[in-house]
């Protein structure tokens, strides 16, 4: 299933964010339809995943939990595939 996952990061968290980010690997279950892209300028970002399992994601991101706030929302797509 495909999930769009939004995030607020906290300011003053920065560095150790970027940090934690530098050493993180995705699991191979994760797979990125649209890889994760931060506004500029801002405190937040986006990313688009397909799972097979929800718990994939939750355990993925939480080593983050207590530098960002994130939701994460299932989608389905708007028009049929242009296959």
């Amino acid at each position: 299933m495909k999930f769009l996952i939004e995030w607020h990061n906290k300011p003053k968290n920065r560095e150790k964010l970027l940090k934690l980010l530098d050493e993180w690997k995705p699991p191979r279950d994760l797979k990125y339809l649209f890889p994760p892209h931060s506004v500029v300028a801002g405190h937040r970002g986006l990313s688009v995943v397909e799972v097979d399992n929800v718990q994939i994601i939750q355990d993925s991101l939480r080593v983050f939990l207590n530098y960002i706030e994130y939701v994460v929302t299932p989608i389905l797509p708007l028009l049929p595939d242009s296959e």
